[in-house]
């Protein structure tokens, strides 16, 4: 018997679906794969419980990820194909899993750093503006957000 397996996510702020039409596709799986066993589930929106543990300790998402690259390592190790070189080098038994927690950690921290922008701050209240178009060019006027806020 051959399975198909939907996983639909649980309320989101960032995603809504239209449950009719939810419905409708899948009654029309379930009418074009009559052979196959569907399997539907839902995963469950991350308790509030779990968010806060997770703000307070940042350190459980490097844990997590960790843990997901250990677990590739060890599937690799006890891969069929890989079975003579891991009987002939045992310490890749535990080599491979470390190498691939770090790998995962190193890719996740580059991937932060990538995404992380260094934004300037502009004190709108003391500092001072460009006015007109916002090209620093030398006839550009330079205002003080203070005096225009004070009418001058």
């Amino acid at each position: 018997m051959r399975y198909i397996a939907l996983i639909v996510g649980g309320p989101n702020p960032a995603f809504a679906y239209d449950r009719a039409a939810f419905r409708s596709l899948l009654d029309d799986l379930f009418a074009r794969f009559p052979e196959h066993r569907l399997v539907v589930t839902t995963s469950r929106r991350t308790p509030s419980d779990i968010e806060t543990l997770i703000d307070r300790y940042p350190f459980i998402i490097y844990a997590g990820g960790a843990l997901l690259g250990y677990v590739a390592g060890e599937m690799l190790v006890t891969e069929a194909s890989l079975k003579p070189l891991m009987d002939a080098n045992h310490y890749l038994h535990w080599l491979v899993p470390g190498l691939c927690a770090v790998f995962v950690l190193a890719t996740g921290w580059w991937l932060a750093m990538r995404k992380a922008v260094a934004v300037k701050v502009v004190d709108l209240v003391d500092g001072k503006v460009l006015a007109g178009m916002g090209d620093s060019s030398s006839n550009s006027q330079k205002v003080s957000v203070a005096d225009e806020m004070r009418g001058q």
